[in-house]
């Protein structure tokens, strides 16, 4: 598993691997760039399937970011301020990881129990 982490990120990859790569597997890490809130920008990258916003400084989650994100599957929020996660984490199909420790979240959404993917929180 942390093989294929590595591997995702590209931390080994050939300039040729890397290429091929973004084809067929979208990662972002945008960790430890001290965010206080999602970027904007993200629900323009409809396809991202691996994303990384660790060590920010986020407190909210957008309560349309899930839909704006269906191909995701690995979700890093570790150690931000988020208080919450939108009900709406439920309608998402993909999503098979959250990782959310560090955060000040003290209950989840009922909703979260709809993922049929979702093998790890």
């Amino acid at each position: 598993k942390q093989w294929y982490q590595r591997r995702v990120r590209g931390d080994d990859w050939t300039e040729a691997e890397q290429r091929n790569a973004i084809i067929t597997t979208i990662t972002l890490d945008v960790s430890g760039k001290h965010l206080k809130e999602v970027p904007k920008t993200i629900k323009n990258f409809t396809n991202i399937e691996f994303l990384y916003l660790s060590n920010n400084d986020i407190k909210t989650i957008p309560d349309k970011f899930f839909q704006f994100l269906p191909q995701l599957k690995w979700l890093d929020f570790r150690h931000n301020l988020l208080t919450r996660i939108p009900p709406a984490i439920g309608n998402h199909r993909e999503l098979r990881t959250l990782l959310l420790q560090g955060n000040k979240i003290e209950i989840l959404p009922i909703e979260i129990g709809n993922i049929p993917t979702l093998q790890s929180i």
